[in-house]
């Protein structure tokens, strides 16, 4: 890969674990068609990208198309309170002053 350029944590998926139904068959390429939607270029072009390039587009395209949705914009709010490592000291301190245990 190349030069430090893009952090790691900022090219993932945003995911907070939902239990689904299942589907018996995958999409092999599901986020080359969302990348393609969303920039425009062919698959040859997605295919010549750089990887880390790829990872930003595929990120970029998957939180625009969850943001169509009121349902995707609920997951995208649950996965960034799921992803958070600190606390929220204010609204704890918030409910501290109002007695909430």
């Amino acid at each position: 890969l190349h030069s430090g350029k893009f952090q790691r944590k900022k090219l993932e998926l945003p995911f907070y674990p939902v239990q689904s139904e299942g589907q018996p068959y995958d999409i092999e390429t599901f986020y080359e068609h969302l990348v393609m939607e969303y920039t425009g270029l062919n698959f040859h072009e997605i295919d010549q990208l750089l990887y880390e390039e790829y990872l930003q587009y595929r990120k970029d395209a998957y939180i625009y198309r969850m943001q169509q949705t009121e349902d995707g914009r609920k997951y995208l709010r649950n996965c960034f309170l799921y992803e958070k490592t600190e606390p929220d000291r204010t609204s704890l301190w918030k409910l501290k002053e109002k007695g909430v245990r």
